[in-house]
């Protein structure tokens, strides 16, 4: 319910002047003559428009009133605080969208939403480039930027004509400006230094690396795959992630990892310790933290723990997902030699799971006999 305004019932006796009239959020609102069908149909409207979880409260929508883009921001924060959630917890975009609003706060906070235009918006833009932010980071913060006024739009806080002049701006090109700077990007993680911090970590650490570097599945990935979540299929093994910890699932796209045989190989004293639940448990590797920790690791205790093991073995320190940009890089390297460039960049794109535009089964079904047929070959060539 917008702003979790309690619905009002409708009028048990009509106004002095013969209306049918109701309050929201202070505001008196006539609905038609009281007892007629018209009131009833509107009064129907009222309460269905309220109902929306995702609308901002009638009383900043009020005609009379401009919206400043602080109270945009607060509007639309709230509303992403209910929409970007995911098993129970704030989803990073909530984080996104607080360092997207930063700059234009700082320069427009008492600036009406609606006057906000292609010059404020560029103005916000200079600001994160004079903060050091990369131009990939500033132009994915203008994106949320101008999502959020198209959200207002929709909710009426800003005229339709807003939205479509801050669309105008054009992204930051690479090579164009050369006062923004250039991210570096996520490097693969170096396989000496893996290979050296391997004997340092605990079984159940280990076990995850490894596997990473088997199928180059994502960190949140390797740490949730649970028995039930195998199957065969493609005349191979594949792990079906769940929408949990499907990173793109909200886009209806089916992630499908491949299970070379020596992923399965991996897992296999996992699934035999634990054919329910999670496979890959904390008190596996600490006993006396059995049921006082969770029943699976975070992608940042699993992150830390290849951080201690990489000072142990005193190599440089890698994340979680360096590794998958290392079996993304050996697989388009091993493919490239056999087939060509091409072939190496798709055989990489099957098994990460990018680009791909699926929301059916059958699809990814037939994605899936693709993806298992080249992790068995690379496996088989990594061994």
């Amino acid at each position: 319910m917008a702003a979790n305004l309690k619905i009002p019932d409708y009028p048990k006796k009509p106004h002095s002047t013969g209306q049918a009239r109701i309050t929201v959020a202070g505001e008196s609102k006539s609905l038609g003559k009281f007892g007629s069908p018209e009131s009833y149909r509107k009064y129907a409207q009222l309460v269905a428009q309220l109902a929306d979880s995702s609308a901002p409260s009638p009383a900043l929508r009020r005609r009379d009133k401009l919206v400043t883009l602080k109270e945009l921001y607060d509007a639309y924060y709230k509303h992403a605080t209910t929409y970007y959630v995911k098993r129970g917890e704030l989803t990073s975009h909530t984080n996104r969208i607080r360092q997207s609003f930063a700059d234009a706060l700082s320069l427009y906070a008492a600036t009406p939403a609606r006057e906000f235009d292609q010059d404020t918006l560029k103005a916000a833009r200079s600001s994160m480039v004079r903060r050091g932010l990369s131009r990939v980071t500033v132009n994915c913060y203008i994106q949320s930027l101008v999502q959020a006024f198209a959200w207002a739009a929709e909710h009426k806080l800003v005229p339709p004509e807003t939205v479509a002049a801050l669309k105008t701006v054009k992204p930051i090109q690479k090579g164009r400006n050369t006062n923004v700077k250039e991210g570096e990007g996520v490097e693969p993680a170096n396989e000496a230094d893996v290979l050296a911090a391997l004997p340092k970590m605990n079984p159940v650490i280990a076990a995850m690396v490894r596997l990473q570097l088997a199928t180059g599945m994502r960190p949140q990935e390797a740490t949730s795959i649970r028995a039930c979540d195998i199957s065969e299929k493609a005349g191979g093994h594949v792990y079906t992630v769940t929408d949990d910890w499907n990173k793109t699932a909200h886009k209806g796209q089916i992630r499908i990892v491949p299970l070379n045989s020596q992923a399965m190989a991996i897992l296999a004293p996992f699934v035999e310790r634990h054919p329910e639940g999670f496979l890959f448990r904390p008190e596996d590797a600490c006993p006396h933290l059995a049921g006082k920790v969770n029943d699976k690791y975070s992608t940042r205790t699993y992150g830390n723990a290849i951080i201690r093991a990489c000072d142990r073995a005193g190599v440089e320190p890698f994340a979680p997902n360096q590794l998958r940009h290392l079996t993304a890089t050996k697989i388009r390297e091993f493919f490239n030699a056999e087939m060509g460039d091409m072939a190496g960049l798709e055989a990489a794109q099957f098994v990460l799971g990018h680009g791909d535009p699926s929301t059916t089964q059958i699809y990814a079904a037939r994605r899936a006999k693709q993806t298992v047929g080249v992790m068995e070959r690379f496996g088989a060539e990594a061994k």
